[in-house]
This record gives C-alpha cells, structure tokens and sequence, in this order.
C-alpha cells in the first residue's frame, strides 16, 4: 500500500489512489517548489486558476517560441503553428475555430474509436506510456478521416521527439521526415470542398473512419491553418 508520505507530484499521477495525497497538498502546500523535481506544483483551485490566468506564465518563453533545436526545420515550422503551444492573440484567433470544429464530432463516436483502440493497445503492449500516447493521438487521426493503414501514431511519436531539449540529431532528422508525412496525410483534407459544420450539431464520422467530419476540415480551412498544425490543446486551450 502506497502512503501519502511516500508519494511525489511526478509518482501520484500513476498512484492507484492519490486522492489523499492530492487533499494534503490543498490543505498545506497549495503552491509550493519540489527541489528533487525541479518544478513549482500548484494544487489549489485558487493557485491553479491564479497560475493559468497570468500573463507572465505562458506556454514557451517569449524569446523563444520555437525550441532552438529546431528552427529552421519543417518540425519547427509546425511547432511554431500549434494552438497548444502558442500564446497571445494567435492562441486567442485559433482557439475558438478548434473548439467549434470540435462541436462537430459526435461524442459517441468519439468513445467508440477510444474503446476500441484502447482494447487493441491492451491486447498487446501493456505499457501506460504507450496507452497514454497511442489511443489520444490514433482517436484524433481516426476522427480526422485519415486511413486506419497508415502509422499515423509512429509519424506524431517521431514529431514530438524533437521538442525535448535532450533531443538528438538523429531524432531532428527523423521529426522533420515525419512532418513532411504528416503534412502529406493531412493536406488533402485541408483543401477539401467540404463545408464548416455549425458549431453544436452533432454528426457521426462515416463507418470506418474515410472522410473527415466536416467541422474538424472546415474549420481548419476556415482558420488558414497549414498541415499538421490543427489539434490543440495545453493551457487555456
């Protein structure tokens, strides 16, 4: 049995029941610094609301929108699009045409292609990394309308393994041949003559995941977003 006093703001995420953990910190340690982890932790509904409304804590360093390593590449171009990863008025702009073309995906659908992938993940490999990253990312690419043959998991894996600034040159190289095949895949529905579904209406993606649900495709059009630069997420998104 796990206690309390054992657990750390990194291992309770995987805790089987970190509730009591989570309780101890709001009584007492509502925003404090983890020296072993090297991070602040904020655990009261009052220091997180005071922490995602300031405007002096963003999601990337004003002097540095785009991690150095990969300026200049076709992964940092993307990178420099994301919604999840860009602040001020771009975020402003981008954030409600995502959350419309979001409306249009019937939640039912959604917990369907989750289920499912979730059970095929479980059936093999066991790993929480690998549940925790292929079954959000193979629900999005699914609901996008892009072809289940396709490794689109791997190509976004091999995406965000420029972003840490452990980074090597190899993985550079394999993110930017992954950005060009993530542009290829998306491209096609981006341009296509489909139109914005009306924020609200529910409508099911077409039996076996062909075609992308028109207000995930619309909006994006509708937002001049180039390929591979739609999903969004992170702070206040």
């Amino acid at each position: 049995m796990i206690h309390t006093e054992e657990l750390t703001p990194i291992s309770a995420v995987t805790s089987p029941d970190p509730y009591p953990y989570y309780r101890s910190l709001v009584a007492h340690r509502p925003l404090f610094r983890d020296e072993q982890a090297g991070m602040w932790v904020a655990s009261s509904a009052a220091a997180v609301t005071a922490v995602l409304s300031s405007s002096a804590l963003g999601v990337r360093p004003p002097d540095e929108p785009v991690p150095a390593g990969i300026v200049g590449t076709p992964a940092g171009e993307v990178f420099g699009r994301l919604v999840r990863m860009t602040d001020g008025d771009r975020h402003a702009t981008a954030k409600p045409i995502v959350s419309a073309a979001l409306s249009g995906v019937d939640a039912a659908v959604a917990t369907e292609i989750a289920t499912r992938r979730t059970a095929q993940v479980l059936d093999g490999d066991r790993s929480l990394a690998r549940l925790l990253f292929k079954v959000p990312a193979g629900v999005v690419g699914e609901l996008c309308g892009i072809a289940l043959d396709v490794d689109v998991v791997d190509a976004v894996r091999r995406f965000v393994g420029c972003i840490p600034a452990s980074a090597t040159l190899a993985d550079l190289a394999a993110a930017s041949v992954a950005t060009e095949s993530l542009s290829d895949l998306l491209r096609p529905l981006l341009h296509a003559s489909q139109p914005v579904l009306p924020a609200g209406r529910r409508r099911a993606a077409p039996a076996g995941g062909g075609g992308a649900p028109p207000g995930l495709v619309g909006a994006a059009r509708g937002g001049r977003s180039p390929p591979a630069a739609a999903p969004a997420g992170g702070r206040g998104a």
